[in-house]
């Protein structure tokens, strides 16, 4: 994929959608054909305009179900991170990236501080909430 990010993209297609065109994607690519590359560009356009769910968890409270009934208007719940924690940007229910929360024209906003290829896998337990070995 090429575009405001580079990436790599894997789709898993059920046997029997593949197995009729075996043949074709084992054979090797024919010179000069422009199928391949009409494909590759209807592909791209198509995925640009898929929409995908981006969510940012600012913190995590636990409450006992009497506490959280007699919740009032102005109460305030404790969060379990601090305003310095890196947030968690969710996508379709994942964390893929770290944030950190502004105000921009008075709207909330997060400025992504590590994005999908800077992320490590110790980055992964401080977007879930965990603290890591690295982290005592």
């Amino acid at each position: 994929m090429t575009g405001a990010t580079n990436g790599r993209i894997q789709i898993a297609f059920p046997y029997a959608t593949v197995e009729p065109v075996k043949k074709l994607l084992t054979s090797p690519p024919r010179p000069g054909s422009s199928v391949d590359e009409r494909f590759s560009l209807a592909l791209s356009k198509d995925l640009e305009n898929v929409e995908v769910e981006v969510k940012v968890e600012v913190g995590r409270s636990t409450l006992n179900l009497s506490r959280l009934l007699d919740l009032n208007v102005g109460d305030l719940l404790v969060l379990d991170r601090s305003e310095s924690t890196p947030l968690p940007v969710h996508v379709q229910g994942r964390p893929k990236m770290l944030g950190s929360p502004r105000i921009v024209a008075g709207s909330m906003a997060v400025v992504v501080e590590k994005g999908l290829k800077d992320m490590k896998p110790e980055d992964f337990s401080v977007a879930e909430g965990r603290r890591s070995a690295a982290a005592h």
